[in-house]
């Protein structure tokens, strides 16, 4: 990510959009969006060592029959969550095909 660059564009999946939603909410009018959010990580880097990965999180090494697993079984919120991340995943590896082809 080019942190030199004025504008910073990120992804937002459901599940994101539903979190900073609930930020949103509690955010003082004083404060613009990214800056509150990077008040936020401040504090939550100051006060833990690392950073957390749910543990129902797949491994891309992992083994295929469990994605097959969670991909069957996934419903809702959790199978739009699921179609999000292989979408923002896709789009990362275009850019990447289309930076060595160029």
């Amino acid at each position: 990510m080019n942190f030199n660059a004025k504008r910073i564009t990120i992804s937002v999946s459901h599940q994101s959009r539903t979190i900073f939603k609930e930020i949103d909410k509690i955010r003082p009018n004083n404060l613009s969006f990214s800056l509150f959010i990077s008040h936020i990580a401040e504090e939550y880097l100051k006060h833990n060592s690392s950073v957390i990965i749910p543990e129902n999180e797949l491994s891309f090494k992992g083994d295929l029959q469990e994605w097959y697993s969670v991909i069957n079984s996934a419903k809702g919120e959790d199978f739009i969550a699921l179609q999000d991340g292989i979408r923002r995943i896709q789009h990362m590896i275009d850019n990447r095909v289309d930076r060595l082809l160029c």
